[in-house]
């Protein structure tokens, strides 16, 4: 494979993951701003509940996490539980990230409403809804980050080989366009490197 296949192939690869890894990004922002639309229905229903007597009172406890992995580049969407949980006051730490869900067993990626054990009707709703725009994330953002580990898988093994495999295009050190610049730069030859070269060359 010559240096131009080699810088071709270069090119495609860094522009496709460019592109891609900006593709994540827009699915980044747009689950974002899924997600904090749920916040604010979320909060707004929330102080509503807490002017209730404490009998009728029906505070929600679910939200969802949007990150990007700063490692591997990829997208997560993941729910967390903010309840209060056993007994002594909580941190400002546990209070902010509260308690990660794992996702559902049957595709290790998305959540059901199963999950959210003692979730109020209200806040079953907002689940629902905000959980089936994520799921259609997720999944495009996996295939995004599959296909950019691909292509750089592809480009390091690339990589390797041209550094690894010898090249065809360096000339012969006694064919007769090394000897012309040998003698072009003032050198001297020896009359046996002319009888070295190839036949082809000196017909």
């Amino acid at each position: 494979m010559d240096a131009v296949e080699v810088v071709g192939l270069s090119g495609v690869h860094a522009r496709s993951v460019s592109q891609m890894e900006s593709e994540v990004v827009v699915l980044r922002n747009q689950a974002k701003a899924i997600a904090d639309d749920y916040w604010r229905k979320f909060k707004a229903r929330n102080r509503q509940e807490v002017g209730k007597p404490a009998p009728e009172r029906q505070l929600g406890k679910y939200g969802p996490v949007v990150v990007v992995n700063p490692k591997s580049g990829k997208l997560y969407i993941q729910w967390r539980d903010y309840a209060p949980k056993g007994t002594g006051p909580r941190t400002s730490a546990q209070a902010r990230m509260g308690r990660s869900m794992s996702p559902s067993a049957r595709n290790q990626r998305d959540y059901m409403i199963s999950q959210f054990k003692g979730a109020r009707l209200w806040e079953e709703i907002l689940i629902t809804q905000a959980e089936s725009q994520f799921k259609v994330i997720r999944e495009l953002g996996d295939i995004l980050h599959e296909a950019i580990n691909r292509l750089n898988r592809s480009a390091r093994k690339q990589s390797w080989l041209t550094k690894n495999t010898p090249s065809q295009e360096m000339p012969e050190k006694n064919s007769l366009e090394h000897l012309a610049r040998k003698i072009a730069e003032g050198g001297t030859i020896n009359p046996l490197e002319i009888m070295q070269t190839p036949d082809s060359e000196r017909s």
